[in-house]
């Protein structure tokens, strides 16, 4: 699976797929190379995503079930088994 790379454009905690009645869950709101926004439901991202003190406009790469952050010139990386994109 070819790799592709994102912007960070929000994260945090919401219903699952902003529906009203939706369970809490954890969300990341990421911008492609085209500027289209894609929103990826996982407790993983979310989990890796502030334990890399990540913040808007950071870079992340997902690949496959792998998700990347680059921040700060270092390269850290996580295996995410359920994705949701």
């Amino acid at each position: 699976m070819e790799a592709q790379e994102f912007i960070i454009n929000h994260f945090g905690q919401a219903n699952y797929q902003f529906q009203i009645n939706g369970k809490q869950s954890a969300f990341a709101k990421l911008i492609d190379n085209n500027g289209n926004e894609r929103t990826i439901w996982s407790k993983q991202i979310n989990r890796f995503l502030n334990d890399n003190k990540a913040e808007k406009g950071d870079k992340i790469i997902i690949k496959g079930d792998k998700f990347i952050m680059n921040k700060n010139q270092i390269s850290k990386s996580i295996n995410l088994s359920q994705i949701e994109i």
